[in-house]
Formats: C-alpha cells, sequence, structure tokens
C-alpha cells in the first residue's frame, strides 16, 4: 500500500479546469500502476485533493493524492476506509485512512 501526493492523476474525470488532455505524465502513472498491480482505492469526501488556487479562470482542481493497494492487501485489510477531507489554507486535502479490524 502507497499513500500520498502523487502529483498526477488517472484520468481527465480527476481534473477540473486547465488542460483537459491526457498527457505522457499520465499514461506513464497509469501504466506504472497497471505494471504493479495497483489500484486506487475508493475515497469519500472532496473528489478533489489539489487545488492551484488561482482566483480567476486559471482555476484548476485535481485529485493528485490518492491510496493505492494491490489485491493482497486489499484481502488483508478489505474493511479499509479511506476519506478526502476538504482544502482548506493549504492547496492540498488531507486524507485519512482507516483500518477497521471487525
Amino acid at each position: 500500500m502507497l499513500l500520498g501526493d502523487f502529483n498526477n492523476i488517472t484520468c481527465l474525470h480527476e481534473k477540473w479546469g486547465g488542460n483537459q488532455s491526457v498527457s505522457t505524465h499520465v499514461t506513464n502513472f497509469v501504466n506504472f500502476l497497471n505494471n504493479a498491480s495497483l489500484i486506487s482505492l475508493q475515497a469519500f469526501g472532496v473528489p478533489f485533493t489539489w487545488t492551484n488556487k488561482h482566483k480567476d479562470d486559471t482555476l484548476i482542481f485535481e485529485r493528485s493524492h490518492r491510496v493505492v493497494a494491490n489485491s493482497f492487501w486489499l484481502e488483508l485489510q478489505p474493511n479499509y476506509s479511506l476519506h478526502n477531507y476538504p482544502i482548506l489554507d493549504s492547496d492540498h486535502s488531507p486524507l485519512y485512512l482507516s483500518l477497521i479490524h471487525i
């Protein structure tokens, strides 16, 4: 399991504003995730985890922070909960990953 700011999106629905084309960086990131057999965990809360905080028509939001895991980790932690909190003072959203053991 990896958690952090990957500075990248996996598809265009993870971005609002700015250039709406798939870049080589996006393709390379998706290829990395696929080659490593990693999937992005489903998160609750806000859909975007980063913003450039511009106050004009150049405002951008992206889901650049995520938790990725392989199938082995998901078998060990099937009851996880991931929450994206709102972006407030920073340009980043805090993530909260809870591992619930039942």
